[in-house]
C-alpha cells in the first residue's frame, strides 16, 4: 500500500480549503458593504514540513603534509643490530700450529701446520725430527739409539663447524730411522716406512686461539730395513702391519 507522507497531506488540505472557500463566496448574494476599512493582511499559508536533513558524513582524514619542492626527506637509518656480529663470537681462524707432547718422550719434536682451505676443510703438513731408543736383545748391551725424522700430511674434514669440532680425515706419514751402532757392534743401518690410514678426531678451538685436538684410528705400514756391519756383511728385512693411530696435539690458531 502506498503511504503518502504527512507533509504532502497537509499541503493538499490547505490548498483544498482555500478552493472551497472561493466557491462558496461566489454563490451567496452580495450586499453593499460599508466603507471598507484597511484590510488586514492575510495570514501566509502554512509551509509544508521540510524533510529531515541527511546525517553529515564523517570528515575525511587529513592528508599528509607534502614536502616543499626541492627538499628530500632525510633517509631513515636502517636497523643493523640483527646483522652485526656478537662481541662474544670468536673471530675466524685460518691457520693452526700445534705440536705433539707425546713425541717429546722419545724425544722427537713433531710439528703440524694446518691451513683452512675451505670453511669445512683443512690441509695439514707434518714434520718431525729427533731420536728414539730401543732395548737390545742382549741385556748386557746398552740401549741402542736411533735418529728419526718424519714427513707427512693430513686431509681433514669438519662436518659440523668451520675449522673446529668433529674431524674426519686421513693421514699419510713417511718415517726414516737410522743408526751407526747396534747391539754393541758398529753397524750402519737404516729403515724407512710409509704409514697410511683414516682417523676420527675432535678439535677444540677457543675464542682466544688456544687449540687442542685428539685423533684416533689405524694405519697400514709397510717398512724396509737394511744394515751393513764392519766386515761388510749386509742384511735387509721387509714388514707390513696394521698399527693404531693416536695423535694428541696442542698449540695456537691464528
Amino acid at each position: 500500500m502506498l503511504k503518502i507522507p504527512g507533509w504532502v497531506m497537509g499541503g493538499v488540505i490547505v490548498f483544498s480549503s482555500g478552493h472551497a472557500l472561493a466557491q462558496n463566496s461566489a454563490s451567496f448574494p452580495v450586499e453593499e458593504p460599508p466603507a471598507p476599512a484597511q484590510p488586514s493582511a492575510r495570514p501566509a499559508p502554512a509551509q509544508p514540513p521540510s524533510a529531515p536533513a541527511p546525517p553529515l558524513a564523517a570528515a575525511p582524514p587529513p592528508a599528509p603534509p607534502v614536502p616543499a619542492p626541492g627538499l628530500a626527506s632525510a633517509p631513515q637509518p636502517e636497523n643493523t643490530a640483527a646483522v652485526e656480529p656478537s662481541p662474544n663470537q670468536p673471530k675466524p681462524r685460518y691457520v693452526s700450529l700445534t705440536f705433539s707432547p707425546l713425541h717429546l718422550i722419545s724425544p722427537i719434536v713433531e710439528l703440524q701446520l694446518e691451513a683452512r682451505a675451505a670453511p669445512h676443510f683443512g690441509v695439514a703438513i707434518i714434520g718431525g725430527f729427533g731420536s728414539t731408543t730401543a732395548q737390545p736383545t742382549n741385556p748386557d748391551y746398552a740401549q741402542d739409539r736411533f735418529s728419526v725424522w718424519e714427513l707427512g700430511g693430513q686431509l681433514v674434514g669438519y662436518p659440523l663447524r668451520d675449522f673446529s669440532s668433529l674431524q674426519l680425515g686421513a693421514e699419510v706419514l713417511y718415517i726414516h730411522v737410522s743408526t751407526n751402532r747396534f747391539e754393541g757392534a758398529a753397524v750402519e743401518a737404516a729403515a724407512g716406512g710409509v704409514a697410511l690410514g683414516p682417523f676420527v678426531g675432535y678439535k677444540l678451538l677457543t675464542a682466544i686461539g688456544f687449540t687442542f685436538f685428539a685423533q684416533g684410528g689405524f694405519e697400514y705400514v709397510t717398512a724396509r730395513a737394511e744394515g751393513t756391519d764392519s766386515q761388510g756383511n749386509t742384511d735387509h728385512n721387509e714388514q707390513q702391519a696394521f698399527i693404531p693411530l693416536l695423535n694428541l696435539n696442542v698449540g695456537w690458531s691464528f
